[in-house]
């Protein structure tokens, strides 16, 4: 797992902090490690992830400002993540060789891991997934109180761990609905066994409605709950091709990818609709396959595909939620159920049961255009500027990343001494929030420094509008600094932008 990580992400090891890195960074060098801990534990009403926070104080007090030790232990987190999904595909009795593709596949996923490895915060991603994996294994070994211990540190560090007992809930009625009395006993079963899970889930699904109650934040658009007809059918014709695209990924622009993204676009309720009836019927023939299989006495479950099924639709909620906030990276947790669940299909095909290593070498076969692909891909989202056909889903870390270490670099040779509240405007480049102040702030070292990019400021009467921590401010056009950014250089800027 560790060789995989490294040969396909190991250029995120040169990477510097992007995005959102920069605001944690900015807030653990400009505050005390007390109130940084209590301000992670107290809940704020709309992320409450206060473990993956604690790792990023650990981080930041063994690492300080180097990003190099931070993106090693995030390529480390992703590799043991992998290995516990080959852990768990030997558990669904499939062979270890098999079992070792799909936990490495999950791993070279570049088309959906590409943003995760490029930022500080893709650790939420490898933690909670982590411990997820975790949880599942010590449920299915018969340790449910283990399990859900792992269960609450994975809620912890992300609540889309909560898609875990919501998929064994589903599970254990659809169990019951399919097969009738007789399966009141397994039911009975199931909910003795996952209770403690299932109160761990109630209880911090309470805890975080009586804090986002309590609080009342004020919501980014772009987290606020969507179930508008547009947004949703958007996002289920994206879904579907993202899928297609991860598993077959050697041209993302080849005209076949073109012509089914345009069907999508121009018949949405259709390809909704043939969504609906397609996972309908493959539901009811994994629900007939699994009643002619007698389970063993000790199985932990009798329908395993049902519960694939299961878990990959619990794991798509975050989709149906935020549509209009769906990155790539989510579809990293319903990617291991699917795997799981085609692994599981073809090893159970009548030709594959009969020459068993035929669905090993279709699986090394598949796993071999896998890994080409994947790598072709990543290789070409290194290039300045990207391709954003391509890059559609994600946060264009990579791009990001390399104006970064331009302003790095030149920043501090053009304005070797910027004094604080001194207005800087960046054209040329749009800038990212986060970085267009904070990331000065902790080179310089001083605060505060009003650099704003140019999308973010207006010129009126003489006078340049801009934010600082999102306050408004205002300095003289004549006391303004004017740089231009372009993909090699920071330099001044001939002329100020037009008034």
């Amino acid at each position: 797992m560790v060789s995989c990580a490294l040969a396909m992400y190991h250029r995120s090891l040169g990477q510097p902090f992007v995005q959102d890195d920069w605001k944690i960074l900015h807030y653990l060098l400009y505050s005390d490690t007390v109130t940084v801990l209590t301000d992670f534990w107290i809940p704020d009403g709309l992320f409450y992830r206060p473990l993956s926070m604690t790792y990023h104080v650990l981080m930041y007090a063994v690492a300080g400002l180097n990003p190099l030790i931070p993106h090693t232990f995030l390529l480390i987190w992703i590799s043991l993540c992998g290995t516990l999904i080959a852990i768990l595909a030997r558990e669904f009795q499939l062979r270890p060789l098999p079992a070792l593709l799909i936990g490495t596949l999950w791993v070279g996923s570049c088309f959906l891991m590409h943003d995760v490895v490029l930022w500080m915060v893709g650790i939420n991603e490898g933690l909670y997934l982590a411990l997820l994996m975790g949880s599942l294994l010590c449920l299915i070994k018969g340790r449910p109180k283990s399990a859900s211990l792992l269960l609450l540190s994975s809620l912890l560090c992300k609540e889309a761990a909560i898609s875990l007992p919501i998929s064994l809930a589903a599970y254990s009625i659809l169990h019951l609905c399919c097969n009738g009395p007789s399966s009141f006993s397994d039911f009975r079963k199931y909910c003795k066994t996952w209770a403690p899970m299932y109160i761990v889930s109630f209880g911090y699904l309470v805890f975080r409605l009586i804090a986002r109650l309590s609080y009342q934040p004020v919501v980014h658009p772009s987290y606020q709950f969507q179930f508008g007809a547009e947004e949703q059918l958007h996002v289920w014709t994206t879904f579907p091709l993202w899928i297609l695209k991860t598993l077959l990924p050697w041209n993302q622009n080849a005209s076949v990818y073109s012509r089914i993204e345009e069907v999508l676009g121009q018949h949405p309720l259709l390809s909704l609709l043939s969504l609906f009836i397609l996972t309908a019927i493959a539901l009811f023939l994994m629900i007939r396959a699994d009643r002619c299989q007698q389970p063993a006495e000790d199985a932990w479950i009798h329908s395993p595909r049902v519960f694939l099924f299961c878990w990959f639709g619990a794991a798509c909620l975050p989709f149906i939620i935020i549509p209009n906030h769906a990155y790539r990276y989510y579809l990293l947790h319903p990617f291991i159920p699917l795997l799981l669940l085609n692994a599981i299909l073809i090893r159970d095909l009548q030709w594959t049961k009969k020459y068993p290593q035929t669905a090993t070498l279709l699986l090394s076969l598949f796993a071999l255009q896998f890994f080409i692909g994947n790598y072709r891909y990543n290789l070409h989202m290194q290039k300045v500027p990207i391709d954003y056909q391509q890059a559609y889903g994600l946060n264009n870390l990579s791009e990001k990343a390399h104006y970064v270490n331009i302003l790095a670099r030149d920043l501090p040779q053009l304005l070797p001494d910027l004094a604080p509240q001194q207005m800087v405007v960046i054209q040329g480049q749009p800038l990212h929030g986060t970085l267009a102040y904070m990331a000065p702030e902790i080179w310089y070292h001083k605060r505060p420094l009003y650099i704003n990019g140019q999308e973010s400021v207006r010129i009126e009467n003489g006078f340049v509008h801009g934010h600082h921590n999102g306050l408004p401010i205002k300095t003289p056009i004549d006391q303004t600094i004017f740089l231009t950014l372009d993909s090699e250089n920071l330099t001044y800027a001939t002329e100020a932008p037009l008034q």
